[in-house]
């Protein structure tokens, strides 16, 4: 699959605003349904019950979809989307291929594949073999990511097809696919704050699991409690044990995994592979100098670094804080990033007025 790694980020982020609606509550396998009638703007319906709506034979009901698994219909004045999906074909229920089938519309519904092209519905013929190959491929990415959500098999020791298969109900075809990934993502050296975000999706559904003896290995149990959290600003940090944390500049503190507690993602700046910003803050130019710190159009920084220590390394695109001694960035001292505490504060606004 030709997705890098900037797209895959994206694509995750675009699983986290799916999933918002049941975060905390999600179990497996992902109820898919359930996450897409969460969404006010998305409409989940049968083919039997359109048939039945609007007179329409099985084969007819074929014609009209063009598919025999699922499509998406569009309506831009409203920005709602009709998402129908098969329930006639015993092959496609019984195998469970109809729940990677809604996942795989709901991709392309929250990569606003739609939005991006003036089509009603994404069909081959109107958008290309090229682009067309290229949204399937994504929107199958994230029905990869919400269905088989690796960090929560890690704690099942998913090892086989099969398990995989039963666990998730996706296809055996499906879960060999996916297991090779998993296999590949199990190999890795560094988790990623997406993984935390997923196991905290889930944390209702583990913390149960932990209590029945379902997880039974005291490796899985031990590495969810490694995992730390600031008890002030509610940050993610992995398995980093910085003396300060980089979002509110805490000191001294030891964090904690709280997988049932509330956690904040703060905005920041979204950087290269050497710590530098893709675009400008300021002013969004995309064009900078190879070994240049600040931008060519209007001078700001494009590095974030802490303004006391020696520690020059890039900081990461939302820190505020220097992780090792606690003084400010420069992303927060040149007002590119807001203060933790302020941005906490519109959050918790928007929950309590939802208008």
């Amino acid at each position: 699959m030709s997705i890098d790694r900037k797209r895959r980020t994206q694509i995750k982020q675009a699983v986290l605003t799916a999933i918002g609606p049941v975060y905390g509550h999600l179990s497996l396998p992902v109820p898919v349904k359930h996450i897409a009638k969460s969404h006010k703007h998305i409409k989940l319906i049968k083919y039997s019950t359109f048939m039945t709506f609007h007179g329409l034979t099985y084969t007819e009901m074929l014609s009209f979809a063009d598919t025999c698994d699922a499509f998406t219909d569009y309506q831009a004045t409203t920005n709602r989307y009709l998402l129908c999906y098969n329930d006639k074909d015993d092959v496609i229920i019984h195998s469970n291929r109809y729940r990677w089938n809604i996942a795989h519309e709901l991709g392309h519904i929250f990569l606003k594949h739609h939005q991006e092209h003036p089509e009603t519905r994404l069909l081959r013929n109107s958008l290309g073999e090229q682009e067309y190959t290229k949204l399937e491929e994504e929107a199958d990415l994230f029905a990869a990511y919400l269905l088989v959500p690796h960090s929560v098999l890690l704690m099942y020791s998913v090892s086989n097809q099969h398990q995989m298969a039963s666990l998730c109900e996706i296809s055996g075809r499906a879960a060999g696919y996916r297991l090779s990934d998993f296999t590949l993502w199990k190999r890795r050296k560094k988790s990623e704050i997406y993984d935390y975000q997923i196991l905290n999706a889930f944390s209702y559904y583990i913390d149960e699991s932990i209590r029945l003896s379902i997880i039974r290995e005291q490796k899985y149990i031990d590495w969810i409690d490694d995992h730390h959290i600031c008890p002030i600003c509610k940050t993610f940090h992995g398995d980093n044990k910085y003396p300060f944390c980089p979002v509110c500049g805490l000191e001294n503190i030891l964090f904690h995994w709280g997988i049932r507690r509330t956690s904040m993602v703060y905005q920041g700046i979204e950087l290269d592979h050497a710590g530098k910003a893709l675009k400008c803050p300021i002013c969004e130019n995309e064009k900078h100098f190879k070994e240049g710190d600040h931008c060519i159009i209007c001078g700001s920084i494009l590095i974030n670094r802490c303004t006391f220590c020696n520690h020059d390394e890039p900081l990461p695109g939302n820190a505020r804080f220097c992780p090792y001694c606690g003084h400010e960035t420069t992303f927060l001292q040149k007002n590119i990033l807001l203060p933790w505490d302020f941005e906490q504060e519109q959050s918790d606004l928007s929950e309590e007025i939802p208008f």
